[in-house]
Protein backbone atom coordinates (compact mmCIF):
# COMPACT_ATOMS: atom_id res chain seq x y z
CA UNK A 1 0.00 0.00 0.00
CA UNK A 2 2.81 2.35 0.88
CA UNK A 3 4.57 1.43 -2.35
CA UNK A 4 1.41 2.17 -4.36
CA UNK A 5 0.98 5.53 -2.64
CA UNK A 6 4.62 6.40 -3.28
CA UNK A 7 4.24 5.49 -6.95
CA UNK A 8 1.10 7.56 -7.21
CA UNK A 9 2.76 10.53 -5.52
CA UNK A 10 5.79 10.25 -7.77
CA UNK A 11 3.52 10.02 -10.84
CA UNK A 12 1.49 13.03 -9.68
CA UNK A 13 4.61 15.11 -8.98
CA UNK A 14 5.99 14.20 -12.39
CA UNK A 15 2.73 15.09 -14.14
CA UNK A 16 2.54 18.41 -12.33
CA UNK A 17 6.16 19.11 -13.24
CA UNK A 18 5.49 18.41 -16.91
CA UNK A 19 2.37 20.58 -16.81
CA UNK A 20 4.28 23.43 -15.18
CA UNK A 21 7.13 23.13 -17.70
CA UNK A 22 4.64 23.11 -20.57
CA UNK A 23 2.80 26.12 -19.21
CA UNK A 24 6.07 27.99 -18.69
CA UNK A 25 7.23 27.21 -22.25
CA UNK A 26 3.87 28.25 -23.66
CA UNK A 27 4.01 31.50 -21.67
CA UNK A 28 7.51 32.25 -22.96
CA UNK A 29 6.41 31.61 -26.56
CA UNK A 30 3.32 33.77 -26.15
CA UNK A 31 5.40 36.55 -24.58
CA UNK A 32 7.88 36.39 -27.47
CA UNK A 33 5.02 36.48 -30.00
CA UNK A 34 3.48 39.48 -28.27
CA UNK A 35 6.82 41.30 -28.31
CA UNK A 36 7.26 40.43 -31.97
CA UNK A 37 3.81 41.81 -32.84
CA UNK A 38 4.49 44.97 -30.82
CA UNK A 39 7.83 45.51 -32.58
CA UNK A 40 6.29 44.85 -35.98
CA UNK A 41 3.50 47.30 -35.21
CA UNK A 42 5.97 50.00 -34.14
CA UNK A 43 8.11 49.53 -37.27
CA UNK A 44 5.05 49.63 -39.53
CA UNK A 45 3.86 52.86 -37.91
CA UNK A 46 7.29 54.46 -38.30
CA UNK A 47 7.45 53.46 -41.97
CA UNK A 48 3.99 54.85 -42.59
CA UNK A 49 4.87 58.16 -40.93
CA UNK A 50 8.09 58.38 -42.95
CA UNK A 51 6.39 57.58 -46.25
CA UNK A 52 3.61 60.04 -45.50
CA UNK A 53 6.20 62.80 -44.95
CA UNK A 54 8.05 61.97 -48.19
CA UNK A 55 4.75 61.76 -50.07
CA UNK A 56 3.79 65.26 -48.95
CA UNK A 57 7.22 66.61 -49.91
CA UNK A 58 6.96 65.06 -53.38
CA UNK A 59 3.49 66.49 -53.84
CA UNK A 60 4.83 69.96 -52.97
CA UNK A 61 7.71 69.49 -55.45
CA UNK A 62 5.30 68.53 -58.24
CA UNK A 63 3.14 71.59 -57.55
CA UNK A 64 6.21 73.89 -57.47
CA UNK A 65 7.55 72.59 -60.78
CA UNK A 66 4.11 72.86 -62.35
CA UNK A 67 3.87 76.55 -61.35
CA UNK A 68 7.37 77.25 -62.71
CA UNK A 69 6.50 75.51 -65.96
CA UNK A 70 3.39 77.64 -66.42
CA UNK A 71 5.34 80.82 -65.66
CA UNK A 72 8.11 80.05 -68.17
CA UNK A 73 5.65 79.07 -70.88
CA UNK A 74 3.73 82.29 -70.25
CA UNK A 75 7.00 84.27 -70.45
CA UNK A 76 7.81 82.86 -73.88
CA UNK A 77 4.29 83.63 -75.14
CA UNK A 78 4.50 87.21 -73.83
CA UNK A 79 7.90 87.82 -75.48
CA UNK A 80 6.67 86.46 -78.80
CA UNK A 81 3.55 88.65 -78.66
CA UNK A 82 5.66 91.74 -77.83
CA UNK A 83 8.00 91.05 -80.75
CA UNK A 84 5.10 90.69 -83.16
CA UNK A 85 3.62 93.95 -81.87
CA UNK A 86 7.00 95.72 -82.23
CA UNK A 87 7.38 94.49 -85.82
CA UNK A 88 3.90 95.73 -86.67
CA UNK A 89 4.59 99.14 -85.09
CA UNK A 90 7.92 99.46 -86.94
CA UNK A 91 6.22 98.64 -90.23
CA UNK A 92 3.55 101.25 -89.51
CA UNK A 93 6.16 103.94 -88.60
CA UNK A 94 8.15 103.18 -91.77
CA UNK A 95 5.02 103.69 -93.84
CA UNK A 96 4.27 106.92 -91.98
CA UNK A 97 7.86 108.18 -92.46
CA UNK A 98 7.84 107.32 -96.17
CA UNK A 99 4.52 109.11 -96.60
CA UNK A 100 5.84 112.28 -94.98
CA UNK A 101 9.02 112.20 -97.02
CA UNK A 102 7.00 111.83 -100.20
CA UNK A 103 4.82 114.76 -99.19
CA UNK A 104 7.82 116.97 -98.44
CA UNK A 105 9.92 115.83 -101.40
CA UNK A 106 8.99 118.80 -103.66
CA UNK A 107 9.57 121.41 -101.02
CA UNK A 108 12.86 123.35 -101.02
CA UNK A 109 12.59 124.18 -97.36
CA UNK A 110 10.60 122.62 -94.49
CA UNK A 111 8.71 124.55 -91.90
CA UNK A 112 9.46 124.01 -88.24
CA UNK A 113 6.24 122.01 -87.86
CA UNK A 114 7.16 119.73 -90.76
CA UNK A 115 10.65 119.22 -89.36
CA UNK A 116 9.17 118.29 -86.00
CA UNK A 117 6.81 115.77 -87.64
CA UNK A 118 9.72 114.04 -89.39
CA UNK A 119 11.88 114.08 -86.26
CA UNK A 120 9.11 112.64 -84.12
CA UNK A 121 8.48 109.75 -86.51
CA UNK A 122 12.19 109.03 -86.88
CA UNK A 123 12.59 109.05 -83.05
CA UNK A 124 9.66 106.66 -82.62
CA UNK A 125 11.07 104.43 -85.35
CA UNK A 126 14.47 104.36 -83.63
CA UNK A 127 12.90 103.51 -80.28
CA UNK A 128 10.82 100.70 -81.79
CA UNK A 129 13.84 99.33 -83.58
CA UNK A 130 15.80 99.34 -80.31
CA UNK A 131 12.92 97.57 -78.59
CA UNK A 132 12.81 94.98 -81.36
CA UNK A 133 16.53 94.30 -81.02
CA UNK A 134 16.15 93.87 -77.25
CA UNK A 135 13.22 91.45 -77.71
CA UNK A 136 15.14 89.45 -80.31
CA UNK A 137 18.08 89.23 -77.91
CA UNK A 138 15.84 88.06 -75.12
CA UNK A 139 14.12 85.55 -77.37
CA UNK A 140 17.47 83.97 -78.14
CA UNK A 141 16.99 82.32 -74.74
CA UNK A 142 13.85 80.54 -75.93
CA UNK A 143 15.68 77.31 -76.88
CA UNK A 144 17.23 77.27 -73.40
CA UNK A 145 13.84 77.89 -71.82
CA UNK A 146 12.28 75.19 -73.95
CA UNK A 147 15.03 72.78 -72.90
CA UNK A 148 14.43 73.70 -69.27
CA UNK A 149 10.72 73.13 -69.74
CA UNK A 150 11.37 69.71 -71.28
CA UNK A 151 13.66 68.81 -68.39
CA UNK A 152 11.14 69.97 -65.85
CA UNK A 153 8.37 68.03 -67.57
CA UNK A 154 10.58 64.95 -67.32
CA UNK A 155 11.31 65.66 -63.68
CA UNK A 156 7.62 66.18 -62.95
CA UNK A 157 6.89 62.84 -64.58
CA UNK A 158 9.57 61.17 -62.47
CA UNK A 159 8.27 62.80 -59.28
CA UNK A 160 4.71 61.72 -60.09
CA UNK A 161 5.91 58.15 -60.66
CA UNK A 162 7.69 58.19 -57.31
CA UNK A 163 4.63 59.75 -55.74
CA UNK A 164 2.45 56.94 -57.10
CA UNK A 165 4.89 54.30 -55.85
CA UNK A 166 5.04 55.86 -52.41
CA UNK A 167 1.27 56.11 -52.28
CA UNK A 168 0.98 52.40 -53.07
CA UNK A 169 3.59 51.60 -50.42
CA UNK A 170 1.74 53.82 -47.97
CA UNK A 171 -1.57 52.06 -48.64
CA UNK A 172 0.16 48.69 -48.33
CA UNK A 173 1.62 49.66 -44.98
CA UNK A 174 -1.77 50.87 -43.81
CA UNK A 175 -3.17 47.41 -44.63
CA UNK A 176 -0.14 45.80 -42.96
CA UNK A 177 -0.64 47.90 -39.85
CA UNK A 178 -4.30 46.93 -39.73
CA UNK A 179 -3.29 43.27 -39.97
CA UNK A 180 -0.65 43.67 -37.26
CA UNK A 181 -3.18 45.31 -34.96
CA UNK A 182 -5.50 42.36 -35.59
CA UNK A 183 -2.79 39.79 -34.73
CA UNK A 184 -3.51 39.10 -31.08
CA UNK A 185 -2.31 42.30 -29.39
CA UNK A 186 -3.35 41.23 -25.88
CA UNK A 187 -0.69 39.74 -23.61
CA UNK A 188 -0.07 37.67 -20.45
CA UNK A 189 -3.08 35.38 -20.73
CA UNK A 190 -3.92 33.31 -17.68
CA UNK A 191 -6.60 30.65 -17.12
CA UNK A 192 -7.77 29.14 -13.83
CA UNK A 193 -10.43 26.43 -13.55
CA UNK A 194 -12.20 26.02 -10.22
CA UNK A 195 -14.63 23.73 -8.43
CA UNK A 196 -17.91 24.91 -7.02
CA UNK A 197 -16.15 25.74 -3.73
CA UNK A 198 -13.76 28.06 -5.67
CA UNK A 199 -10.81 25.73 -5.16
CA UNK A 200 -8.61 25.36 -8.23
CA UNK A 201 -8.82 22.12 -10.15
CA UNK A 202 -7.42 20.59 -13.32
CA UNK A 203 -10.18 17.96 -13.52
CA UNK A 204 -12.66 18.34 -16.34
CA UNK A 205 -15.76 16.97 -14.59
CA UNK A 206 -15.17 19.01 -11.43
CA UNK A 207 -14.75 22.34 -13.26
CA UNK A 208 -17.61 24.69 -12.44
CA UNK A 209 -15.96 28.00 -13.21
CA UNK A 210 -13.29 29.27 -15.62
CA UNK A 211 -11.42 32.51 -14.92
CA UNK A 212 -9.61 34.12 -17.88
CA UNK A 213 -7.40 37.17 -17.50
CA UNK A 214 -5.08 39.08 -19.82
CA UNK A 215 -3.39 42.47 -20.12
CA UNK A 216 -3.95 45.21 -22.69
CA UNK A 217 -0.58 46.47 -23.98
CA UNK A 218 0.33 50.15 -23.66
CA UNK A 219 0.49 50.81 -27.41
CA UNK A 220 -3.07 49.55 -27.87
CA UNK A 221 -4.30 51.77 -25.03
CA UNK A 222 -2.60 54.73 -26.70
CA UNK A 223 -4.20 53.92 -30.06
CA UNK A 224 -7.75 53.37 -28.76
CA UNK A 225 -8.88 56.21 -26.52
CA UNK A 226 -12.50 55.26 -25.88
CA UNK A 227 -14.37 52.41 -24.23
CA UNK A 228 -14.47 49.04 -25.93
CA UNK A 229 -16.76 46.08 -25.39
CA UNK A 230 -14.62 42.97 -25.00
CA UNK A 231 -16.09 39.50 -25.69
CA UNK A 232 -14.89 36.14 -24.36
CA UNK A 233 -15.63 32.89 -26.20
CA UNK A 234 -14.79 29.39 -24.87
CA UNK A 235 -14.47 26.51 -27.34
CA UNK A 236 -13.48 22.84 -27.17
CA UNK A 237 -10.99 20.90 -29.29
CA UNK A 238 -13.51 20.79 -32.16
CA UNK A 239 -13.84 24.60 -32.03
CA UNK A 240 -17.41 24.18 -30.73
CA UNK A 241 -18.56 26.74 -28.15
CA UNK A 242 -19.33 25.58 -24.62
CA UNK A 243 -23.06 25.35 -24.01
CA UNK A 244 -23.52 28.29 -21.69
CA UNK A 245 -22.88 31.05 -24.25
CA UNK A 246 -25.39 33.89 -23.94
CA UNK A 247 -25.19 35.83 -27.22
CA UNK A 248 -23.72 35.80 -30.71
CA UNK A 249 -21.94 38.85 -32.11
CA UNK A 250 -20.46 39.66 -35.51
CA UNK A 251 -16.75 40.45 -35.39
CA UNK A 252 -14.97 42.21 -38.25
CA UNK A 253 -11.88 40.27 -39.24
CA UNK A 254 -9.42 41.42 -41.92
CA UNK A 255 -11.28 39.89 -44.86
CA UNK A 256 -14.77 39.10 -43.58
CA UNK A 257 -17.23 39.22 -40.71
CA UNK A 258 -17.37 36.15 -38.48
CA UNK A 259 -19.99 35.07 -35.92
CA UNK A 260 -18.71 34.57 -32.38
CA UNK A 261 -20.59 32.82 -29.57
CA UNK A 262 -19.99 34.90 -26.45
CA UNK A 263 -19.76 33.50 -22.90
CA UNK A 264 -18.90 36.78 -21.15
CA UNK A 265 -18.85 40.48 -21.96
CA UNK A 266 -17.04 43.39 -20.33
CA UNK A 267 -16.81 47.10 -21.17
CA UNK A 268 -13.18 48.20 -20.89
CA UNK A 269 -11.90 51.78 -20.88
CA UNK A 270 -8.61 51.47 -22.76
CA UNK A 271 -7.40 54.92 -21.72
CA UNK A 272 -8.04 54.55 -18.00
CA UNK A 273 -7.99 51.98 -15.28
CA UNK A 274 -5.98 48.78 -14.98
CA UNK A 275 -4.28 46.96 -17.83
CA UNK A 276 -5.68 43.65 -16.57
CA UNK A 277 -9.05 42.37 -17.80
CA UNK A 278 -10.61 39.40 -16.01
CA UNK A 279 -13.60 37.22 -16.92
CA UNK A 280 -15.34 34.76 -14.55
CA UNK A 281 -17.41 32.28 -16.54
CA UNK A 282 -19.66 29.69 -14.85
CA UNK A 283 -19.68 26.28 -16.54
CA UNK A 284 -23.09 24.62 -16.79
CA UNK A 285 -22.05 21.34 -18.43
CA UNK A 286 -19.80 18.48 -17.43
CA UNK A 287 -16.65 19.00 -19.40
CA UNK A 288 -14.64 16.18 -20.93
CA UNK A 289 -10.90 15.87 -20.66
CA UNK A 290 -9.08 17.71 -23.41
CA UNK A 291 -7.76 21.03 -24.62
CA UNK A 292 -9.99 24.10 -24.49
CA UNK A 293 -9.42 27.58 -25.89
CA UNK A 294 -10.44 30.98 -24.57
CA UNK A 295 -10.67 33.63 -27.31
CA UNK A 296 -11.03 37.36 -26.78
CA UNK A 297 -12.50 39.84 -29.30
CA UNK A 298 -13.82 43.33 -29.78
CA UNK A 299 -16.09 44.30 -32.66
CA UNK A 300 -13.08 45.12 -34.84
CA UNK A 301 -10.19 43.23 -33.26
CA UNK A 302 -9.13 39.72 -32.35
CA UNK A 303 -7.24 40.35 -29.13
CA UNK A 304 -5.84 36.85 -28.75
CA UNK A 305 -6.42 33.40 -27.27
CA UNK A 306 -5.05 30.95 -24.72
CA UNK A 307 -5.33 27.17 -24.48
CA UNK A 308 -5.86 25.24 -21.26
CA UNK A 309 -6.05 21.49 -20.62
CA UNK A 310 -8.44 19.66 -18.34
CA UNK A 311 -7.79 16.04 -17.45
CA UNK A 312 -9.78 13.03 -16.40
CA UNK A 313 -10.57 12.30 -12.79
CA UNK A 314 -9.11 9.08 -11.29
CA UNK A 315 -10.60 7.05 -8.50
CA UNK A 316 -7.72 7.73 -6.13
CA UNK A 317 -7.84 11.54 -6.29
Amino acid sequence: MNTNESNRSAWLIGALGLAFTGALAYGVIEHQNANEYTTKNTVAKARIDSLNTVRNELRDEVETYSVKLVEKTKNIDELTAKLESANASIAEKNRQLNRLRNEFAGLKTLSEDQKQQLAAVETQLAELTQMKLALEEELKNIPILEENIAQQKQQISEWETKYGTLTNDYNGLQAELKEVIYEAPADHFKVESAKGNEKLTAKAKKTKNVKVSFTIPTYLKERVKDQQTVYLSLVNEKMEPLKNWNEEVSVNSIEKTIPVQVHATQVVDYAQGSNVVTFDVPVSEKLKAGVYTAKVYTKDDYLGSVEFRLRNSFWFF
